[in-house]
């Protein structure tokens, strides 16, 4: 089944994000925007794993230091 997002518009097929009832592709437009989908990467419906989108931050420290 595929889905609208409710911020960008962009219709995709993957989990969305649920936030008062309304559907977004990603945490980002579900927050009012960016969106922060890799528009040239986004699954397809064969694809076997699921795609999770991680926002960096430069001010983070590494957690595993070796």
């Amino acid at each position: 089944m595929r889905a609208v997002c409710a911020n960008c518009g962009i219709e995709f097929n993957w989990q969305p994000t649920i936030v008062d009832g309304l559907a977004y592709c990603c945490i980002g437009c579900s927050q009012g925007g960016p969106c922060t989908c890799d528009y040239g990467n986004l699954p397809q419906p064969d694809d076997p794993t699921a795609l999770a989108s991680v926002p960096q931050d430069d001010n983070q420290e590494e957690e595993c230091k070796t």
